[in-house]
């Protein structure tokens, strides 16, 4: 085998790094590789492919970081310090949940029912990395909009999310769902709340177990504790046929249902996802009892 050269190219290390990512037992690991090592040059896939650059040491290094981290199986997401959410750059990192592809059709399908121009007020809860309360600020520029969570380190994370996408109009607030915003009454409530069941949780994949922080995964034995208390406080929260969207686990949208119908609310939309699962219920707060 020939020596490595002081400054390989591109193309070179990216064999390499798929290679050890593939040993440390990474889907994807080639695609993965890709990502990292692109990120690390600044460069886009064109690139890379096109011009086959020549590495510097200094780029060789950091990248080397970065694949020790992904190969203990730190999330992708956290190893290269933000995911892509409807456009918007959002910070994750240990400590906050990473936003999933589905929670976009949360966003798309509120502000589809909701109707721009008539929501003012809208509170994000469990707000997290502060994903769908930003783009939800930067689709209604007119509107005030609330994200709460209990987690402090998750909400530093939303924070500087809102500072370098220049969303203005997003107020993060630390607190268990409404207990922060008092007696303000909301056009809109949205919410992914913790809902995987308690006993599922050692099974999933590691970049989710050993990561990603357990008290924004588990809703409880069924899944369901956060929405037992949402659906029971939500119409005080609410304005008169003011709208509430929630994102539910597998096999949970009917019994969110029968939850929200309990509470006085009435049924809009269920949203499938790409797999099949029912994965967001909307419901409105009738205008007349």
């Amino acid at each position: 085998m020939s020596p490595r050269p002081e400054q390989p190219t591109a193309l070179f290390l990216l064999r390499e790094a798929a290679r050890t990512l593939t040993g440390a037992g990474i889907p994807e690991a080639g695609k993965e590789a890709e990502i990292l090592l692109t990120h690390v040059l600044s460069i886009d896939r064109v690139t890379l492919y096109r011009d086959d650059p020549r590495v510097a040491p200094e780029s060789q290094k950091r990248l080397h970081v970065l694949l020790e981290r992904r190969g203990r199986r730190e999330p992708l997401q956290y190893v290269m310090g933000y995911v892509d959410f409807l456009g918007l750059a959002i910070a994750v990192g240990p400590g906050v949940l990473i936003p999933r592809p589905e929670t976009e059709l949360l966003v798309h399908e509120f502000l589809t029912h909701a109707g721009k121009g008539r929501v003012l007020r809208v509170l994000d809860l469990c707000t997290g990395s502060g994903a769908v309360a930003l783009a939800l600020g930067r689709e209604l520029p007119g509107a005030r909009l609330y994200g709460t969570d209990i987690s402090a380190e998750a909400l530093r994370y939303a924070r500087r999310s809102a500072k370098a996408n220049g969303i203005g109009n997003v107020q993060f607030r630390r607190g268990h769902l409404f207990e922060p915003v008092g007696g303000l009454l909301f056009d809109g409530i949205v919410g992914n709340p913790p809902y995987v069941e308690s006993g599922v949780i050692a099974a999933l994949e590691p970049e989710v177990r050993d990561w990603e922080p357990r008290e924004a995964l588990d809703g409880g034995p069924d899944g369901l504790r956060f929405y037992r208390e949402i659906l029971g406080a939500a119409p005080l929260h609410m304005s008169p046929g003011g709208i509430l969207a929630l994102e539910v686990g597998l096999h949970q949208a009917p019994r969110v249902q029968n939850m929200a119908e309990g509470a006085g609310l009435r049924l809009v939309h269920t949203v499938v996802d790409c797999t099949g699962v029912k994965r967001v219920v909307l419901f409105r707060l009738p205008k007349h009892p």
